[in-house]
């Protein structure tokens, strides 16, 4: 086998492979000597019959056969010779490569290769590492967040509406003359300004005062930042009839009020929140700190990207987005609306991910770190505590789904930017006094709203109907 590389644009190369005459002779007269051996043929016991009819019979079918064969072996021979990196298999049309008896095989194939850099420049990495001190005013915004989550509702009957209620409604939209949007005993709180996915400016004052049996007819204007195009800027009307009000009633951040929540006083509550808040700000700057290590590698190492490897990768992040837009209730059109950001922001995220992965796998092995068995392990537990189930059932599903590779990387990955900031000169932000702590006591499970950036979406601070499975914190939990 004789192979040759040649550049064939940003991580591509092409292969030019030929296999000699003398091996392709070799793998047909093996492979029709084993099919001669196992072939049924009528008339014929199985072993005995004549070559010519076995090569008449089979021989268009055993010849592609051993040249994929023949192709595939030397393809990986050719990559292990010439030293190179696929990121994926090559792909070929078969039948177009001719193989016949007596000459050499040729085929070219073009190879997409990890990109060609050496990492360096990621030791003593100067970072800031944000307080993870609690102020004041985060403990209070926690403590109303509590108090928020405690809300009870009550029916209102004798008096008309005000702008924090929630007033059950049904209601309908028309935009020049055509109904776009409806629906039945739904909630709407004047404050807003908002009913269904429109935007209403005068539905404070409108809404504000009213009763159940009243109505409400509201022309105006749809807003220019309204997901449908098509309806931005429109003369639109709100036809909508109060069915019933509920009025939030939120508790009072006293002593009792605490023992409600099973704390002896609301300093104890105050103390616990307070060490929650000081754990979820450490997460946080974790996080940041994290955040800065990628930003300073992506800084520093400039290289090409696989266009393919690429455009996988954008189509991935791209189908997640619009099955989480379909979730949260975006129909085709509005997807279709936003394509144009959609595709430009999840390929900006493919070519980050994409190019902090490579830049975290080559420091992986210029630094020898790898994912231990033990590492694995342990992680497998983790998931499976996660889950409630087993360790070795948790490994099986993991091989099941082809995620067991993933998860070794991401833990690879971990241990690569902890290797990082071990070497990094990190200087942490000056906080403010840490509130008193009884560290005595079990930290309590987070009952709150949780803080940008720790989930997808943030949670609303309006009083919220509770569901009926709203939970009070413990300090046990």
């Amino acid at each position: 086998m004789q192979a040759e590389v040649q550049e064939a644009g940003p991580c591509r190369k092409q292969l030019s492979i030929e296999i000699s005459p003398e091996e392709v002779n070799e793998a047909l007269r093996e492979g029709m000597g084993q099919l001669q051996k196992s072939a049924n043929v009528p008339g014929f016991r199985r072993g005995r019959a004549p070559l010519a009819l076995i090569e008449k019979r089979f021989g268009g079918e055993l010849r592609r056969e051993v040249k994929t064969r023949l192709i595939a072996d030397n393809y990986r021979k050719a990559i292990e010779e010439k030293e190179l990196q696929p990121i994926s298999e090559p792909e070929f049309d078969i039948d177009s490569i001719e193989m016949k008896e007596g000459e050499p095989l040729r085929y070219e194939l073009t190879v997409e290769v990890w990109p060609e850099f050496e990492p360096e420049g990621y030791e003593g990495l100067k970072l800031v590492k944000p307080s993870s001190e609690p102020a004041d005013e985060d403990i209070e915004n926690e403590i109303a967040n509590l108090q928020r989550r405690m809300t009870k509702f009550e029916e209102i009957h004798d008096q008309p509406a005000a702008e924090d209620d929630f007033i059950l409604c049904d209601y309908t939209i028309n935009v020049e003359g055509q109904e776009e949007a409806s629906a039945e005993d739904v909630g709407v709180r004047p404050a807003d300004g908002a009913v269904g996915r429109f935007l209403v400016s005068p539905l404070k004052e409108a809404l504000t005062g009213k009763k159940p049996g009243d109505t409400v007819n509201l022309d105006f204007t749809v807003d220019e930042k309204h997901m449908d195009e098509k309806h931005r800027g429109k003369a639109a009307t709100l036809v909508l009839s109060v069915k019933g009000i509920r009025r939030a009633n939120v508790p009072d951040a006293t002593d009792e009020w605490a023992k409600e929540l099973g704390f002896e006083s609301l300093e104890e509550l105050r103390s616990v929140v307070a060490r929650n808040v000081r754990a979820a700000k450490e997460r946080e700057a974790e996080g940041e700190l994290r955040r800065q290590v990628y930003d300073a590698l992506l800084d520093m190492m400039k290289f090409d990207l696989p266009e393919a490897a690429v455009r996988r990768q954008q189509k991935s992040i791209a189908d997640r987005e619009r099955m989480g837009l379909e979730y949260r209730g975006a129909t085709e059109e509005d997807i279709a609306s936003i394509n144009d950001e959609l595709e430009e922001s999840s390929l900006k995220k493919a070519e980050r991910a994409l190019k902090t992965f490579f830049i975290l796998s080559k420091i992986a092995e210029k630094e020898g770190i790898q994912a231990t068995a033990e590492d694995l392990e342990m992680r497998l537990g983790e998931l499976a505590a996660r889950y409630n189930t087993t360790s070795a059932r948790m490994r099986r599903q993991l091989e099941k789904d082809g995620l067991l590779q993933e998860i070794a990387l991401e833990v690879q990955e971990e241990k690569t930017v902890a290797h990082i900031l071990s070497k990094a000169e990190i200087k942490e932000e000056a906080g403010t006094e840490p509130a008193p702590q009884r560290p005595e006591k079990p930290e309590v499970a987070r009952t709150v709203p949780e803080k940008p950036g720790e989930s997808e979406e943030k949670t609303d601070a309006t009083p919220q109907e509770p569901s009926a499975d709203s939970e009070s914190p413990s300090k046990e939990s």
